[in-house]
Parts: structure tokens; sequence; C-alpha cells
């Protein structure tokens, strides 16, 4: 076994990659059930040798969901899986057995099975998030749909985070790698809605044959907004306002790193080329922000900005030109973006009176009277089941019911979202870890914030930024891309405070 071992690690990372891709695309392009084993069987074969590379694969298809895989012969019609959820499973069994082999060889430390009180502490908000999501099957009328929203929304994103988690622990630069995952995924995405926007729809070509989502062009107050691989363009907003802030500071950060001093001139070389590919990510993030016409994703859009400039400026050494400008010019400049993201709001989606508006405002104060009767709330992707008329719960006036979006799967506010389909206690928790996810993040700002890692919490600072605004109007985790992400972004701040902490 060390042998094998030994002939295995010098394998290049490009060649591991290219691997599992291979493997990655038996599993999902091909409708047949050998063909699939034989994917799973390539990809967690050297997802074993390389488990951090084969989680990189998690945050780059976790967008494909209305996308699945099709798993024929089985039983009758077959059935369908997402994508990213057979390859986290496939990771995290493949982490586990090299965990086992590494610990059996005597490479690390057996994990031990009674973990310290300081520890536990630590995690007493995912635990409690955990526990919530338990109450949230408990207390549904339909329990299907919410032991899938278990697994999708509750186990596999904690299983996501404890991941990132472990290989932070292993490669202190891993950071970077699943940030940039991240990234590749919101590009591709983005590239095929502005290709969407002038006509051109890959996504059939590229996605899975068991295409399962709307159309890609919704017309809507006079715009056409563009889908990309979701049902909706709102989906795509969502998703885009929390991956440009982290592409934007890994430009910055590309260039901010220090080479050694000698190959100075490659290294530099290396940083602009890198510089480059993170501002063409950047840009395309942005336009596929623009063509989506997601007034909550703009308006998220503004707010990260704003984190943005007050992270950099605050960054300046004391007494430096920057500092000094910002007593004036950063509050000039906050009101100017705002102003900016206001106008093209109101320019291009006719005012915040319209569209959507009257839909939401129904549906918040439903979702008031349904907080009122049911104060420890409806349970895990409940609340269609309620809204719906066909079901005969909707508390809707029934002469408004035309006005309503009565197919509408959340209440599309944070606090109404967190509280009916988590529980109060699950609204408790993600307050519990934005709250540490905030403290943590401006210190690793403050404590280096010219360097990769402070510029990428600064990202992650503004990631969730817009994710708070957006989500004061429209969902804010209950789709599993936005989840995994919301749990990627506290894995970075939290593995950059361990960092600081010396501790893990």
């Amino acid at each position: 076994m060390e042998r094998m071992t030994q002939q295995i690690r010098p394998i290049p990372a490009p060649l591991l990659l290219a691997a599992m891709t291979l493997g990655m695309l038996l599993i999902y392009r091909t409708v047949s059930l050998p063909l699939i084993g034989v994917g799973l069987l390539l990809f967690g074969a050297f997802a074993l040798v390389r488990p951090g590379l084969a989680l990189l694969f998690i945050p780059l298809t976790v967008p494909w969901y209305l996308s699945p895989v099709y798993i024929p012969d089985i039983r009758a019609g077959g059935f369908v899986l997402p994508l990213a959820e057979m390859l986290l499973l496939t990771t995290l069994g493949a982490t586990l057995a090299r965990l086992t082999i590494d610990v059996a060889r005597g490479q690390v430390a057996a994990p031990s099975l009674k973990p310290q009180a300081s520890s536990l502490r630590s995690f007493l908000p995912q635990i409690l998030f955990f526990a919530a999501g338990v109450l949230g099957v408990a207390l549904a009328i339909e329990r299907s749909p919410a032991l899938r929203d278990f697994r999708w929304m509750v186990i596999e994103p904690l299983i996501f985070y404890a991941l990132i988690r472990w290989q932070q622990r292993q490669d202190s630069a891993y950071a970077r790698q699943i940030t940039a995952a991240l990234i590749a995924s919101g590009t591709f995405v983005a590239l095929l809605g502005i290709l969407q926007f002038f006509g051109v729809d890959l996504v059939p070509l590229l996605l899975s044959p068991t295409k399962s989502f709307a159309d890609s062009v919704v017309p809507d107050e006079g715009v056409s907004r563009i889908a990309s691989v979701y049902g909706h363009p709102n989906n795509l907003g969502m998703f885009l306002g929390r991956v440009w802030p982290l592409a934007a500071a890994l430009a910055v950060g590309a260039r901010s790193q220090e080479p050694p001093a000698r190959s100075v001139a490659f290294k530099t070389q290396n940083s602009k080329l890198k510089t480059l590919l993170f501002v063409f990510c950047l840009l395309m993030c942005f336009g596929g922000l623009f063509v989506s016409f997601s007034r909550g994703a703009w308006l998220g859009a503004g707010a990260a900005l704003a984190v943005l400039a007050i992270g950099w400026v605050l960054g300046a050494p004391a007494g430096s030109r920057t500092r000094t400008l910002a007593r004036w010019a950063l509050p000039l400049g906050l009101l100017v973006v705002l102003g900016i993201t206001a106008g093209v709001v109101l320019t291009l989606r006719g005012g915040v009176v319209g569209g959507s508006t009257p839909p939401r405002l129904l549906i918040w104060g439903e979702a008031l009277q349904l907080i009122r009767l049911h104060p420890l709330g409806l349970g895990l992707d409940q609340f269609f089941y309620y809204h719906n008329p066909t079901y005969g719960r909707n508390l809707i006036d029934p002469a408004l019911l035309s006005l309503s979006d009565q197919n509408a799967k959340h209440p599309h506010n944070l606090v109404f979202e967190l509280w009916l389909l988590l529980t109060p206690l699950g609204l408790v928790a993600v307050v519990w870890l934005l709250v540490r996810f905030a403290r943590r993040g401006v210190a690793a700002v403050r404590a280096a914030p010219r360097r990769e890692a402070g510029l990428l919490a600064l990202g992650a600072l503004a990631a969730m930024a817009a994710a708070l605004t957006h989500g004061l109007v429209d969902t804010f985790y209950f789709w599993p891309d936005i989840a995994f992400t919301f749990w990627l972004l506290l894995a970075l701040v939290d593995g950059f405070a361990a960092d600081q902490a010396g501790v893990y």
C-alpha cells in the first residue's frame, strides 16, 4: 500500500483535475448506469489521492441543480440527483478513507473521539443550525419535501463547510483555491447568461440532457431578463451577487503578494496574468448581474461596493494620502454609488412600486400572519404548501389573489424565510453565525489589509453584505447554490480566524 501511495502522489494536480473531470462527465453526461458507475469510481479514486482537489468541483457544479444527473434502471422511470450532491458525498467518502489510511500509516494523529469543550463551544451555532433543521422536519405537514430540504439545505452544506475547514487545516493556501473555484463557477454561469442575452443559448448543449428549468429569457416590464442555468433571473442575480466581490478581492490580491528575491520577473508576470484572469471573471459576473435585471441584486451590488470601499480605505496606513482623502471623499463616494444604483433600478426596471412589489407586500403580510399562527414556524420547504391556494391554507384576501405570486416557495425576506422554514432556532443560529462572521472578518481585514488573506476576508464581507441586502426582498438561503456559498463564506473567514489564533 505504501509503495502504491508513493507512485500516486507525484501525479501533477492538472492531471488529477483532468481525470476527475472525465469522471464527472461520465456521471453527468451519460444516461447509462454502468458508465455512471465508472465515472463515480474514477472520480472517487483520484479524490482519494487529493480530496482537496475533488472538493473544488462542488462550488463549480452546485448552480446546476436544476439540470440533475439522471440515473436509469434502478427503479421504474429512474431517478435524478444533483451532480454536486453526488460529488460531495464521493468527496466525503474519499476524505474519510484518506484520513483512515494516513492514520494507519502514522502520517497523521488519530482524531480525538472526545472533543474538547472549547471545540464544542466554537461549533455551537452550527449545532443549533442542525437542531433547527431537525425541528423543521418535525413541524412539516408535507414530510417528503422537508426531508429533501434537510438533506440539501442543512446536512450537505454543513458537510461542505466541515470539508473546507479540514482542507484549510492541511493547506493554508486552500482558501484561495476554493474561492477561485466559486469564481470560475460564477463566470461560467454569467457567460452563459450573457450569450443568452445575445440570442445564443448553450445551456441545453453543455448541461445535462435532463433540463428541468424554465425559459432562459423572461420578458418582464419591457426588458428581457436572463435566467442562465436557473429557472428565474433573480436566482442568477442572487448567485453572482455573492461571487463578484471575491473576484474583485483576488484580482487585487494577485498583485499584492510580494514575490521572493529570486525569479522576481517570472513571479511579477504570473501575478499580472492572474490579475487579468480575475478581472475578466469580475467583468463577466458584472455582465451576468446586469442582464439578470434583478433590482435586489443591483441594490446588493451597491452594498458590496460600499463595504469594499470602506475596507480598502480603512486598510490604508495611518497618515497616508488614502486615509486623508477618505475623510471627505469616502462619504461622497458612497453617496454617488448609492445614487447610481438607485438610478439604474428606477430607470431600467420602472421604479420600486411596480412589478414584483405588490406581490411581495402581499406575501410579507401573509408571512406575518403565519408567524402569529405558527410561532415555531412551518418547517423546511413548507411555505409553498401554505401559500399556494390549491392546498386551502392561503391567508391572502381572495380578492387580491390575482396580484400574488401563487407559486412562491419562499416569503422573499430573510427574517420571514428563516423563521418560517428553519424555525426561530434557525434564525438565532444564522444571526449568531453572521455576527461572528462579521467580527472575525473585520479582524482579518485589520490584521492584513493589503495581503491576500485580508483582501479575501474583505471580499467575503462584501459578498455577505450583498446577500443580506438582496435577502431583504428575496431569498437569502434556501436554494442549493446560495446555501453552499453561505457556508463557503463562513468557512473562509473562520479559517482566517483559526490561522490568526494558531488553532483549528
